[in-house]
């Protein structure tokens, strides 16, 4: 009895230390994505003494606490191995005072001996693994809190029920004390907005935000159906094109249907309205040729059309678009911008230096100045 309580004693200590060394272990991987990234450019200057020591003091850190939650699950079983044993001499002692006093034959004593040795030593591994059960109780409980419904009935999107993106009072404070303060804006369901402004003037942030990517310090982000009550929807329905293009190993067509087969029969299509139907008539494989991470087989302009094709294919109802065509030339940019800005849907673009041409086929622009007004 003694023993199988034991786990309930340990249980918090454990599962604190299980998920320490996960986030810690999220930390690292963190620290290794992110500064592998710009190896090269480490490479290129020499600057290898801070790539060792972020990676070192990461793993440092990792390791410490891996080493304590080890040590947590030891000093667990330890106090189940001494329980095990302590109950297994308690008996034998009993059994040994019995048999002196006259009271039980010496084959008792063996026999409860043997007996005594199959029980306890079953219950302390039974003990052990429930003890690593309870451990990840703590993590399990976070995973859970994460967990997001993926799947979503067709024709059932809450991204189509939004009428318009309101922003009120919004404010985003960052650590090393730097803040943007937005203006209140109103996005309409069906508009083509342009959004300009310089460098740090928060127009990816602002998308980040809506996207629930990044948590407001102040204000709020509600998206409004047609009868004025607010719609609470999963941000990863509405469609986002950042930055750096997110590619795949795979062949283009996978790359633009995102492996969905029904679509397939949409991509030629879609790679015209992007221009891209001319980069792949000059590959031998055409769509299906595999786009190769390591050596980089695509160039920049081609992998935002690649990208804006497979926006295409998936008709959402809300694009935003962050520098989507920024390697891109003007003439192609143009061919683009007809197609995507006649579509039903609602498109947010950020872009620099757009001509008058290309801005003046937008339904309104928003500039932002330095810190989001």
């Amino acid at each position: 009895i003694i023993s199988l309580l034991l786990p309930k004693a340990f249980e918090k200590l454990t599962s604190t230390a299980t998920v320490t060394v996960t986030k810690k272990n999220e930390k690292f991987l963190n620290i290794l994505d992110k500064w592998v990234k710009g190896l090269d450019e480490l490479r290129r200057y020499a600057s290898f003494d801070i790539f060792t020591s972020s990676i070192n003091n990461g793993a440092k850190e990792y390791k410490k606490a891996a080493i304590h939650q080890g040590a947590t699950i030891a000093i667990a079983d330890m106090a189940t191995a001494l329980v095990n044993i302590g109950g297994q001499m308690l008996l034998l002692g009993l059994c040994a005072y019995l048999y002196l006093q006259g009271r039980i034959a010496f084959g008792a004593v063996i026999t409860t001996g043997q007996f005594s040795s199959t029980i306890m030593n079953g219950v302390a591994a039974f003990v052990a693994q429930w003890n690593l059960i309870k451990s990840a109780k703590g993590l399990n409980e976070e995973i859970l809190e994460l967990e997001q419904q993926v799947e979503i009935p067709k024709d059932q999107h809450d991204d189509q029920k939004i009428a318009k993106i309101e922003i009120k009072d919004l404010t985003l404070q960052f650590k090393n004390g730097e803040k943007i303060s937005y203006p209140n804006l109103t996005f309409n369901k069906g508009e083509k907005i342009l959004i300009t402004g310089d460098s740090g003037s928060g127009k990816s942030t602002l998308f980040k935000l809506i996207l629930n990517k990044l948590t407001p310090s102040k204000g709020t982000i509600r998206f409004i159906d047609q009868d004025g009550k607010e719609v609470y929807l999963n941000p990863d329905e509405i469609g986002y094109l950042a930055q750096d293009s997110t590619l795949f190993p795979d062949t283009l067509e996978n790359n633009i249907t995102m492996f969905n087969a029904e679509l397939n029969n949409q991509v030629k299509q879609a790679t015209k309205k992007v221009d891209l139907d001319k980069d792949i008539s000059n590959f031998p494989e055409g769509l299906a040729t595999q786009v190769d991470l390591d050596k980089n087989n695509l160039s920049g302009g081609q992998k935002q059309k690649l990208v804006l094709a497979r926006a295409l294919v998936h008709n959402s109802s809300w694009l935003f678009i962050d520098e989507g065509t920024s390697a891109i030339d003007s003439k192609s940019t143009k061919h683009i911008l007809q197609h995507l800005l006649t579509t039903d849907g609602s498109v947010i673009m950020i872009a620099h230096n757009f001509s008058n041409e290309l801005v003046s086929m937008f339904d309104r622009v928003v500039k932002l100045d330095n810190g989001g007004h």
